[in-house]
Order: structure tokens, then C-alpha cells, then sequence
């Protein structure tokens, strides 16, 4: 039995737990309202878009279907919400069904507009996304997020040096997620600029970024400029946020090594084979680092694992290390 009154007193307390940030209270009074009156869409739009807050996003697709069979004066909003944790879920294509079918009832909807570019990137859509995007930042102008999308494209697409001006566009309008520091530190090191890549990574990390791939990324752009100590200093902070990372620890062996502590290259190389037994640079590291301190039945058998492991796509590396195999061969 509908009892209006009283549903709608349960959704004026979700609407004010939302705004206070008592998202399960939210629900709670939400879910007593639809109890109340269940075939309420707004109410139902209300517990959907709290559960996206909650990052349940099965249960917000939930409401927002059923929403969508109930009557209401404007669905392209539902539709859209439902396609953003459609994205969430990685479910891709129904993202794109759904956020076409917001733009459809909206043209203008730059948010949608905007979503379903990043929904085209992620399947490699590059045509349609950079269509979306161009089409948000005509109606948008100033529009940070827009600018940061147009750049991730763009350094999908490879195309760095373009990249990193967008990702400053959308810096300079406004967007300081930490990410934006981070994608434009990728595009630096793509770009061989490893100075201003070390400094927007830094400022990633400053802004609070717990991603351990930003102090990987930090860390080989330490190694290319021949900094192994800061480069080793980052894998240390990349392995305690990421302790399972094989290649996190081939490369603090590698830097290792490479500063004289041979016995810590053997160690972490170790470590990183018994992580991931067919580890390329792994077996490098840790074959050279045997060579080096006299160890050559050690050596010769990982650089032969090496040799195995790299076939025939990598020949000129194979040719090298197939003539270390000859020299290796006189010391047994």
C-alpha cells in the first residue's frame, strides 16, 4: 500500500544524509521510501546515483532501470548515470548504448558527450571519441575535463608532444586531480623529457597519489638519467604499495647492480623469478650480476634461459648474449 506522504519525508532525510555525506544512511531511508511507494522513479534515481557514491554500481543499474520503465519527465539524465557505471563496471559497449541514447534525447549534454569519449577511447574507438571530445569543447570552451580527456586520446594515440599541451590546458583551467600530473609525466617520458617527467610525477605524489605505477614511472625516468640511488628509492616506495610487482623488483636489481651491490641484484632478482619464472629482464640481471662476482655455472645457465626465452624476435640481442655464452663457456 502507497503511503506518499511518508516516502517522501524518507527521501527529503536521504537527499540531507546525502549532502552530509551519510551515504548509508542514505540508502537506508531511500530503500524505507520505496518500500512506501515503489514505483517512485525519482526515488529511485535518488538510491541509484548514492549507490554510485558507494561504488555499487550493480545496485545502482538496478534502480535505474527500473526507474526507466516507470513515467518521468526526463530519462536522459537516468540513462546517462546508468551508462557512467556501466564505464565503472568496464561493460563498455552498454555504456556507449546508453550514453548515446542521453545525447540522443539531449544533443547538448556535454557530460555525456564527454563520457562517451572516454568510453570510445577505452575500446579504441579514436574516430568517435575524438569527434565526442571536439563536439564537448565547441559547446565548452573552458572545459578542464575536456582537455584532459582530449590528452589521455591523444596518448593513446601516441601522440605525446600533443598530449602534454592539453594536459596544461586542463591544468591551467582548473583540473588538479592528481592524475592529470601523472598522465602528463607518462607523456614527458615518452616525450625523453625525463626532468619535467620526475617533476610532474612528484607533484602526483605530493597531491596525495597513492598509484604505484607513478613512482615506477618516476623511477625509470630517475634510471635514464643515470640516478639509480632516487631511481631505487622508488621502487622501495612502488614495492611496499605493490609487494606482488615482479618487474618492481628485476628493476631495483638492476639498479642495484648497477651502483656495485651485486649480491642485492641476486636477491631481488630472485625474488622477482619466484614471482614470475619467465621474467626476461629478471634472468639479465641476475645472469650478469653471477658473471661479475665469479659465479659463472650460474651465469651461464640464466643467460641461456635468457637466450631461450627471447626466440628469435629480439636476434640482435640474442647474437650478444649468445657471444657472452662463448666467452662464459672458456671460464667453466
Amino acid at each position: 500500500m502507497k503511503d506518499i506522504g511518508s516516502a517522501q519525508r524518507y527521501n527529503i532525510s536521504g537527499n540531507i544524509n546525502v549532502e552530509r555525506g551519510n551515504y548509508r544512511d542514505a540508502i537506508n531511508d531511500f530503500s524505507m521510501a520505496l518500500k512506501l511507494n515503489p514505483y517512485s522513479a525519482d526515488i529511485l534515481n535518488n538510491r541509484g546515483v548514492t549507490y554510485q557514491m558507494l561504488d555499487c554500481h550493480k545496485e545502482a543499474i538496478k534502480d535505474f532501470t527500473k526507474s526507466l520503465t516507470l513515467k518521468q519527465q526526463d530519462v536522459s539524465g537516468v540513462y546517462s548515470c546508468r551508462g557512467n557505471s556501466y564505464m565503472e563496471l568496464d561493460e563498455y559497449e552498454k555504456a556507449i548504448h546508453d550514453l548515446t541514447r542521453a545525447i540522443e534525447l539531449d544533443p547538448s549534454y556535454t557530460a555525456a558527450l564527454n563520457n562517451r569519449a572516454i568510453a570510445y577511447t577505452q575500446v579504441e574507438d579514436f574516430r568517435n571519441a575524438m569527434s565526442d571530445i571536439n563536439q564537448v569543447l565547441s559547446l565548452s570552451p573552458e572545459y578542464a575535463e575536456g582537455y584532459y580527456n582530449l590528452a589521455n586520446l591523444q596518448s593513446r594515440m601516441e601522440r605525446h608532444s600533443e598530449a602534454i599541451v592539453n594536459y596544461t590546458k586542463s591544468i591551467e583551467l582548473g583540473f588538479s586531480d592528481p592524475k592529470v600530473y601523472e598522465d602528463r609525466g607518462f607523456s614527458f617520458y615518452q616525450c625523453s623529457d625525463f626532468v619535467n617527467g620526475i617533476r610532474d610525477l612528484s607533484k602526483a605524489i605530493e597531491l596525495g597519489s597513492q598509484n604505484p605505477l607513478c613512482y615506477q614511472l618516476r623511477s625509470l625516468c630517475h634510471i635514464q638519467r643515470n640516478d639509480y640511488e632516487s631511481a631505487i628509492k622508488d621502487l622501495n616506495h612502488e614495492i611496499s604499495l605493490n609487494p606482488l610487482n615482479a618487474q618492481a623488483y628485476a628493476a631495483r636489481g638492476m639498479s642495484k647492480a648497477e651502483i656495485g651491490d651485486l649480491q642485492g641484484a641476486i636477491k631481488d632478482c630472485n625474488y622477482a623469478l619466484s614471482l614470475d619464472f619467465s621474467l626476461v629482464s629478471a634472468y639479465k640481471v641476475r645472469g650478469y650480476a653471477h658473471w661479475d662476482i665469479g659465479e659463472y655455472e650460474k651465469a651461464y645457465k640464466d643467460l641461456s634461459t635468457l637466450v631461450d626465452l627471447l626466440g628469435s624476435e629480439n636476434s640482435s640481442v640474442t647474437k650478444t648474449i649468445k657471444r657472452d655464452l662463448q666467452k662464459l663457456r672458456k671460464q667453466l
